[in-house]
């Protein structure tokens, strides 16, 4: 497994990009795609795609790109497999890195949904540490949005700096802060529970430091048959760390029903003064909030802050249907993201990091805060898109779910883990 090793030390602050607008690219040709273009996406990227849609839209006016947002994990896979099963999916649609889910770019490329775009001009230009995961057999599927960090606290910066607050650089501090904070009042942190999706992405995360990043091996090994979750003591901290933040009060009532909506609404209005999730979704507590201050921190390890390690994910992107009625039109949009100005625009409104950025070693916005762990090549790639079934994720999410409510065990938990590994 690769550690992101490009980033390297030459890390640099980037600077605040400017709104790019659509009188930045070529004016329209006298001659061109019309018509509409459908698209299925996940509401994370809306903010980005608010903007973006109404930029393509002054350029070629002769195209209506018309999206559907579904919120991500299973109401949006449930929504979108249902479409290209019966035959009748939108003409381009999010896919996520490798075999994350269901629709994810391998098992969509292996089913014949979505078609080959290696010839397009940006793919010359993808992140190689996310490339592979939007091929198949070879072939690119998959337009790329840009990098994130799978899942680590947000905080608000303000609560902290007004309250004398500082952030955590060990677990032990990280269960401290959340006594401190729920004697206040307020939720520490914000954790849609109820969501298999961050459930199970939280628990890679706190993982990182306790399996993935020390031994960046092991998944193979797991393939192998050579280990498992439930011998593996890494895997048994960071399902125990779970139980430990519960037990510390970090969490709100009924965590185990919160939904991701609910989720940002409470980080974005103040009643949670932290939110542990996929590092993008902070584009919508955003667009909730515009004056909050977010800043971010690493899920923090046990005793050490040096055997810290975060989790670099690929941000997901677009496939195209390979039925779609306007492929013309629909491969005119995909191109017009992958111009420069407009997916570095688009990355920063959804708080992720460009292609381009990727390529350079910059980490634009709050992602600055990282810059330490990057510099010290303490980033690891999730395993998430390497489960050898799409259905691992949302089982085991819906098994963490259970440490909330009382109904697991971390043994039954573990157990579970290495049931769903080995499903078919």
């Amino acid at each position: 497994m690769s550690r992101l090793a490009s980033w390297g030390a030459i890390l640099a602050l980037v600077a605040a990009i400017a709104a790019a607008s659509a009188t930045a690219a070529s004016a329209q040709p006298k001659a061109g795609p019309s018509g509409s273009v459908s698209f299925a996406m996940a509401t994370t990227y809306q903010p980005g795609f608010d903007i973006l849609i109404a930029n393509f839209k002054r350029v070629y006016p002769n195209i209506d790109i018309k999206p559907s947002y579904y919120v991500s994990g299973a109401p949006f896979s449930t929504a979108v497999t249902t479409q290209f099963t019966a035959g009748n999916g939108p003409d381009l649609t999010w896919v996520t890195g490798a075999r994350t889910g269901p629709t994810s770019v391998w098992p969509f490329a292996e089913a014949g949904y979505i078609s080959d775009l290696s010839k397009r001009p940006w793919v010359k230009r993808m992140f190689p540490g996310d490339k592979a995961q939007y091929m198949y057999k070879g072939k690119v599927y998959g337009y790329d949005f840009g990098l994130s960090i799978l899942a680590l606290p947000a905080y608000n910066k303000d609560f902290f700096a007004q309250n004398r607050l500082s952030v955590p650089k060990t677990f032990a501090q990280l269960l401290t802060l959340c006594r401190t904070i729920a004697g206040m009042g307020k939720i520490p942190i914000a954790w849609a529970g109820g969501s298999a999706a961050v459930d199970t992405n939280n628990l890679v995360a706190l993982a990182a430091s306790t399996v993935t990043g020390p031994d960046p091996k092991w998944l193979q090994r797991r393939l192998n048959h050579q280990t498992t979750f439930a011998s593996t003591p890494g895997w048994r901290r960071a399902v125990q760390m779970i139980v430990d933040m519960k037990n510390a009060n970090c969490f709100g009532p009924g965590v185990e029903a919160v939904q991701i909506p609910q989720m940002q609404q409470q980080f974005a209005s103040g009643q949670a003064a932290m939110m542990f999730t996929y590092a993008g979704l902070n584009a919508q507590v955003a667009q909730i909030n515009p004056n909050l201050k977010i800043g971010l921190f690493p899920p923090p390890a046990d005793n050490n802050p040096a055997n810290t390690w975060l989790t670099a994910q690929a941000a997901g992107g677009l496939g195209l249907n390979t039925k779609s009625g306007n492929k013309a039109a629909a491969l005119t949009f995909l191109d017009f993201l992958g111009r420069e100005k407009q997916q570095r625009l688009f990355a920063k409104i959804n708080y992720l990091v460009s292609p381009y950025d990727a390529l350079k070693g910059n980490l634009p916005g709050i992602y600055a805060d990282l810059k330490p762990w990057f510099a010290s090549n303490h980033v690891v790639s999730t395993i998430t898109a390497e489960w050898p079934n799409t259905q691992f994720g949302t089982l085991t999410g819906a098994s963490i779910q259970g440490l909330f409510t009382g109904q697991k065990t971390v043994d039954a938990v573990l157990a579970d883990m290495d049931k769903y590994f080995e499903l078919s």
